[in-house]
């Protein structure tokens, strides 16, 4: 299966591709507050129209369906989304490294905007959607901070 069209849509609306990762969340209102001293500009001032989705990458092994009690349950992600007037939202997405985590507690673990902060590297993600990536960008490890600022 050719993903690299999934990955290649700009913009906020979503009518056009199908839902690949991450299909199922939570999401609720967010505001971006600056603590100022800083000459960061965009969604970094602050911003007080964002949502945020909390979800996981693949779908959480539940407790009858659990093998052992070290075997990983599930990936948390948390994305950010501020809209803005005239352009399109400002996006940041973070996952847990890809081994997921043996709690069921969402928030157990660390999430990181680069996979590689997390102790895996370039040559360790494989896979179909590192291979729909890797056309566009060497650092298929790195998500998404999508014109935050």
């Amino acid at each position: 299966m050719d993903l690299a069209p999934v990955f290649d849509e700009f913009g906020d609306e979503f009518d056009c591709r199908p839902k690949t990762v991450h299909p199922q969340g939570n999401v609720g209102k967010a505001e971006w507050r600056s603590i100022g001293g800083h000459n960061y500009t965009g969604i970094f001032q602050g911003a007080d129209t964002g949502f945020v989705r909390l979800s996981t990458q693949l779908p959480v092994i539940t407790p009858e369906n659990r093998e052992s009690d070290d075997q990983n349950v599930m990936m948390a992600t948390l994305s950010l989304k501020f809209l803005r007037d005239g352009v399109d939202s400002a996006n940041s997405l973070a996952n847990q490294n890809l081994d997921g985590q043996t709690s069921y507690n969402y928030f157990a673990a660390p999430v990181f905007t680069n996979l590689m902060d997390s102790g895996f590297t370039n040559e360790a993600l494989g896979g179909a959607v590192s291979e729909a990536i890797r056309p566009q960008t060497h650092f298929v490890a790195s998500l998404g901070n999508s014109d935050m600022a």
